[in-house]
C-alpha cells in the first residue's frame, strides 16, 4: 500500500474509533496473556496508537509497538505510548531482539501475511502470537478474511505450533496462532 493510500484508509479517526479499550479487546487480549508467561520484552505489530503495550507494560511487561503508519505513530506519541514506525513485513530489527512478538488484529490488514509471521518468528526469541478476527467483518481494510484459524496454520517456520478460537461475549469468533521457540533454540 502506498503511504497516501495508507494514510487516506487509516485517518485519525479510524485509530480513534477503533483503537479503544474496549470490553472486546480486553477479552482478546487477555486469551493471549497466558502465553507470554515467562517473558519480558515484547514487541506488538500492527499497534496502531499502541494500547497492547501500554496494558502489557502496566502487568510489568517492557513493551514497544510497531506500525506502518505514521499517523497511528503520531497518536500513540501524543498519548505518551512507544510505538515506531516500521512495516510488520520487513521491521528491519535485528534477530531474536524479544522475548515475544504478537499481533492483534493484525494479519486480515496484510496482502501477504506469511511475510509478518515469518518475521516475528524472526524477531521473536521464545513465542510469536497472532490473533485474528473470523468470520465476515464490515472493515473495508481488511483485505483476507478467515472463516477458521487452519490457513495461518501451512507453515511452522520451525516452530511449535498451538492455536485455538473462540468466541466473544457478543458472538463475534476470532482465533489466535501460538509459535514457541522449539526446547533448546530459546
Amino acid at each position: 500500500m502506498t503511504p497516501y493510500k495508507l494514510q487516506q484508509t487509516y485517518c485519525e479517526e479510524y485509530y480513534e474509533n477503533c483503537h479503544s479499550m474496549t470490553p472486546k479487546f480486553w477479552e482478546e487480549l487477555n486469551s493471549v496473556i497466558p502465553y507470554l508467561r515467562g517473558c519480558d520484552t515484547v514487541l506488538d505489530m500492527g499497534t496502531g496508537t499502541g494500547r497492547v503495550p501500554e496494558v502489557l507494560n502496566s502487568q510489568g511487561f517492557r513493551a514497544v509497538g510497531i506500525d506502518a503508519s505514521p499517523i497511528a505513530q503520531y497518536l500513540a506519541e501524543r498519548r505518551g505510548r512507544d510505538v515506531f514506525e516500521r512495516d510488520a513485513c520487513g521491521t528491519l530489527l535485528p534477530d531474536n531482539a524479544y522475548d515475544a512478538v504478537t499481533s492483534l488484529h493484525l494479519l486480515e490488514h496484510l496482502r501477504e501475511p506469511h511475510r509478518a509471521i515469518a518475521e516475528s518468528v524472526r524477531l521473536s526469541r521464545r513465542v510469536a502470537i497472532h490473533l485474528v478476527p473470523l468470520g465476515y467483518r464490515m472493515d473495508p481494510t481488511h483485505v483476507q478474511q478467515y472463516n477458521t484459524i487452519e490457513p495461518l496454520l501451512e507453515e511452522s517456520f520451525g516452530r511449535q505450533v498451538d492455536w485455538f478460537e473462540s468466541v466473544r461475549e457478543d458472538g463475534k469468533r476470532y482465533g489466535a496462532i501460538i509459535l514457541r521457540a522449539v526446547q533448546g533454540e530459546q
